[in-house]
């Protein structure tokens, strides 16, 4: 099945979706967005993944952890799994300085975890909070891999930041303390 890039509602109530939260803004208001989707079309499970980094601010963390909160109130089932990794440790045990653009501990460290989850778990779709800001990360993963159409989704690609940030405050006042810390923190 392919994705449409701007679909307003597709049906999941048959599917198992997975939301890989960033501990940011974006992937937190694509969970918003799901939680405020009609019930009949609500995923049978969804999965939230996240990869935890230590040097991340304590609150994002907190942060994440209050999605998954919502996440459980607004779902019939929803699963959550974190991994708990250092980037400054990866660096040294690769022995290299990073990249600022391109580094390979973004593949190691997220992308290829995720994945493994995602075919481990039966998976039928990724949801990606990527943002009108992000066409061309969207255009660049699908060129990369044509396959990505039928296994990513990018729901709120038609909506902007600013969008992010008022369905996140809109849908979520147990997080909207934290909301404020991340907008700071951006």
């Amino acid at each position: 099945m392919q994705q449409e890039m701007f679909l307003e509602y597709q049906d999941y109530s048959n599917m198992n979706v997975l939301i890989g939260l960033s501990g940011g803004i974006n992937s937190m208001a694509l969970l918003c967005w799901l939680a405020n989707y009609p019930n009949e079309l609500k995923p049978k499970e969804l999965h939230l993944f996240y990869a935890h980094f230590k040097e991340h601010s304590p609150d994002t963390l907190k942060f994440v952890l209050d999605g998954y909160q919502y996440a459980k109130s607004h779902f019939k089932k929803v699963h959550y799994t974190q991994t708990d990794n250092s980037v400054i440790d990866f660096f040294r045990q690769q022995n290299f300085i990073p990249h600022p653009m391109i580094s390979s501990c973004t593949f190691k460290l997220k992308i290829q975890p995720m994945q493994k989850y995602f075919n481990d778990n039966n998976i039928d779709i990724d949801l990606v909070g990527y943002v009108k800001e992000e066409q061309r990360r969207i255009r660049n993963m699908w060129e990369k891999n044509p396959k990505t159409k039928e296994t990513k989704g990018f729901p709120i690609s038609n909506k902007s930041n600013d969008w992010c940030f008022e369905r996140s405050e809109e849908h979520t006042s147990e997080l909207q303390s934290r909301l404020h810390l991340v907008c700071r923190l951006l």
